[in-house]
């Protein structure tokens, strides 16, 4: 491992950015206000499904995470807040079409893989979030390290995190003793 280095960190489905000066000297630059698990599980209830959080990543597995479009994310900002995103989500609540020709078994399916599909595709934008957030601290304080310890191993993220900041000619690292 690389001193400096920028590490986004995600213990119990916390997401925090940290800056890791040495082995020891470890200072958190921005913690969300909110866990990934409770943001997706409390989003899947206001689509009406009753998913835990190990269902909710299930059913996010098989789904398309480019079914909504959100707002372009505010690079230049420390926040990382979670609930941003609320209004595109509450908006593609708002034109759910609930197939009423169908039977139910098939709107039943239908509606999951529609809540599945929003679930996945604000995870992707959480993640967009989360990474420009930390490009943003690390260009901030000049430091060309940028870490990912994920406990959750979420391998979306891992993908999202290298293609962004492959593009912008950063190398990612995934300690794998952590």
């Amino acid at each position: 491992m690389k001193y400096p280095n920028v590490t986004l960190r995600i213990k119990n489905y916390l997401p925090s950015i940290e800056l890791q000066s040495d082995v020891e000297d470890v200072q958190t630059m921005a913690t969300a206000t909110q866990g990934l698990d409770t943001l997706l599980t409390e989003t899947a209830a206001a689509m009406g499904a009753k998913w835990d959080i190990e269902e909710v990543k299930r059913r996010i597995s098989e789904a398309d995470d480019t079914f909504l479009i959100f707002p372009e994310i505010e690079f230049e900002s420390e926040s990382l807040d979670l609930d941003q995103f609320g209004g595109t989500i509450q908006t593609a609540i708002g034109e759910y079409i609930d197939f009423a020709d169908a039977n139910e078994s098939v709107r039943e399916e239908l509606k999951a893989n529609w809540q599945a599909d929003v679930l996945a595709s604000l995870l992707a934008q959480v993640y967009r979030l989360l990474v420009a957030r930390t490009v943003f601290f690390a260009s901030e304080i000049g430091v060309g390290e940028i870490q990912l310890v994920d406990d959750s191993f979420d391998s979306r993220l891992r993908e999202q995190m290298s293609r962004d900041l492959e593009s912008l000619e950063l190398e990612l690292t995934v300690p794998e003793n952590e």
